[in-house]
């Protein structure tokens, strides 16, 4: 999502819409997660279900998304340090049928902040923060893509 976004604030002529689920740059992260995540990653399997469990904020998932994320998991190359907010100026760029996506229970993610933030720089932006939903936002398909057929 934050290099979509980039990309969007710095080529806005190349956009026709923007989607962002759960995308950082709009509000500081939440750090508490980061040390959370280091001390699980060291307990094996037990510290992959933990991590699961508070990035989907679901006690259990289903088979396939399970397959899904350990296959992330596996490939992942987490970005050092935390991504820089964008500017203002920046944000202003994004004038393009926008669409944010976010999980009430994001641990990463600031949503309330972003989604405050987001608001007072660009009132246009559709905004949708699906309750008892975690950073891994899913089975949101349907407002996908009735948003990209929509006329915005």
């Amino acid at each position: 999502g934050y290099i979509a976004a980039k990309w969007a604030c710095y080529h806005p002529e190349k956009v026709d819409k923007l989607i962002l689920l759960c995308a950082s740059g709009f509000a500081r992260p939440k750090t508490s997660f980061l040390f959370k995540l280091i001390f699980y990653s060291l307990q094996g399997e037990k510290g992959l279900k933990k991590i699961e469990k508070l990035i989907f904020n679901r006690k259990e998932i289903d088979e396939e998304t399970r397959y899904f994320f350990r296959l992330i998991a596996k490939g992942f190359k987490p970005r050092k340090g935390v991504p820089r907010l964008f500017k203002d100026k920046e944000i202003q760029n994004l004038k393009m049928p926008f669409y944010y996506i976010g999980g009430d229970h994001d641990v990463l993610i600031n949503i309330e902040e972003s989604v405050k933030r987001i608001k007072a720089i660009l009132p246009h932006v559709k905004i949708e923060i699906i309750e008892n939903m975690g950073h891994a936002v899913y089975d949101v398909v349907d407002l996908i893509f009735a948003f990209l057929i929509s006329e915005n």
